[in-house]
């Protein structure tokens, strides 16, 4: 008995020594148990969620899902974007419909006209124009030339005249005193450019059907383009007021040259003792409106197959004449001029794009207002590039149509070169500079559900 007290003893004396190796030895025996279960209970859910995520992996391998409510879920988003494009197109094609509005050029036209669209969809076996009523839009187009120049201002003194091959100039263009331009003019629109206008409808006799229609597209193109003109000068009253003061080109479908993408490097101002860079120099003899600068860069006009006519003067069949009137008038998406009938119904299925060039003398100041009139007319003139001092103009103030630019700076302009000793210093404080525009305008097709889906391409997205 005294022994085991003398064992207790020792044991409460140094009973430290005897807990804390069983406290360390059940300590590790816990740590293992409670880690081995860890790990077997992140391996199982491991291999779960592996295998979860190879199922999920082996769908996407599947030819076709198997899952039928997938597709009848699918077909309805597809089904849906095709009706938002439909109404897209169909908002569009009757928001122009109303802007696109033939003349009354005699009570019963417009019903002879109404449902010729779009013209390269018309069997012009069965719908023609009565040669009467083709007779009288030819009158109408002689009066609508310069109605649409005295709108903006300007006056319409082609010089060219109508069914001639030589150049006339204008009374006021002969004279050799400093008054050459008619000072009433709010803007001066280049003779030679009205000349070639005005030769897109120069038919040699009453105008076939296809040119009737195709002339109404450029009607309202034209005054599309003189709208905007028109609201970017607003209401004013002397030339020099106006944001626009001259018009050295308008080219329309295949007369528009393809864009230029080159820079061009203003040259430094030294010059001759005149006070002319070389390169103004060299100006001097050029006449603006002559020549490529002002819309020889398409078609010429009276050529075979223009007009309806071959070089003989023989009509040609519609067909054939059809592809004449529609070669290079339109663009597709790239800005390529669509050469044939193929092409067009490749590439404008939902609209035709007719490509627009507009080179002006425009205050720079006002650039903004001619912007925002382009985005704000009737026919949206969507403007793909701008040139400023476009090549063939001074970097100085822009010089009068056909003068010889020995009178820059002058605020008046004139046809004819001045006979003075006086010199004329550029004038280079001058606001007003050369603007060219060039610009895709939409003529929208009626809704085709048909080509709704089967492109290869959103054409709207193109837009």
């Amino acid at each position: 008995m005294d022994q085991l007290k003398e064992y207790f003893g020792v044991f409460k004396r140094q009973h430290f020594w005897f807990v804390a190796p069983v406290l360390l030895i059940l300590g590790v025996v816990v740590w293992f148990m409670a880690s081995k279960s860890l790990t077997d209970e992140f391996s199982s859910n491991k291999s779960n969620v592996d295998g979860l995520l190879s199922k999920m992996r082996n769908v996407s391998g599947f030819e076709k899902h198997p899952n039928s409510e997938y597709h009848e879920g699918m077909q309805q988003l597809i089904d849906g974007r095709r009706e938002n494009v439909r109404a897209a197109w169909q908002t569009k094609y009757d928001n122009q419909k109303q802007d696109l509005v033939w003349p009354e050029v005699t009570p019963d036209f417009r019903d002879a006209v109404k449902d010729m669209s779009p013209i390269e969809k018309v069997d012009f076996k069965t719908q023609t124009i009565q040669q009467s009523l083709r007779r009288s839009y030819k009158r109408f187009v002689d009066e609508k030339l310069p109605q649409l120049a005295s709108e903006i201002g300007a006056k319409w003194s082609p010089t060219k005249a109508r069914g001639g091959s030589a150049y006339r100039r204008s009374r006021e263009a002969a004279t050799d005193d400093g008054d050459a331009v008619d000072q009433s003019q709010l803007v001066i629109w280049n003779p030679d450019n009205q000349a070639i206008i005005e030769e897109r409808f120069d038919w040699p006799s009453t105008p076939t059907t296809l040119q009737v229609l195709y002339a109404q597209e450029d009607i309202w193109v034209l005054e599309n383009l003189i709208g905007i003109i028109k609201a970017t000068n607003g209401d004013v009253q002397t030339r020099s007021q106006a944001a626009i003061k001259q018009i050295a080109f308008i080219q329309l479908g295949s007369d528009v040259e393809k864009p230029s993408f080159r820079v061009l490097v203003p040259q430094p101002m030294v010059g001759n003792e005149d006070g002319l860079t070389e390169e103004e120099m060299e100006m001097e003899m050029e006449v603006l409106g002559g020549g490529d600068e002002t819309g020889a860069g398409g078609m010429e006009f009276g050529t075979e197959g223009e007009g309806g006519f071959d070089a003989d003067g023989n009509p040609l069949p519609q067909q054939g004449m059809l592809a004449s009137l529609v070669a290079n008038r339109y663009v597709d998406n790239n800005y390529q001029p669509i050469a044939n009938l193929a092409g067009l119904e490749a590439s404008a299925a939902v609209a035709k794009r007719i490509p627009v060039r507009m080179r002006l003398l425009v205050d720079q100041r006002a650039l903004n207002r001619l912007l925002v009139a382009c985005a704000n007319s009737k026919l949206t003139l969507e403007v793909r590039q701008l040139r400023f001092n476009p090549q063939g103009e001074s970097l100085g103030a822009g010089k009068a149509f056909g003068g010889s630019g020995e009178e820059r700076g002058r605020t008046t302009g004139g046809f004819g070169r001045q006979n003075t000793e006086t010199k004329q210093l550029p004038n280079y404080t001058s606001f007003d500079r050369m603007v060219e525009l060039y610009g895709i305008v939409y003529i929208f097709n009626p809704v085709d559900e048909s080509k709704i889906g089967n492109s290869p391409e959103d054409e709207f997205a193109a837009m």
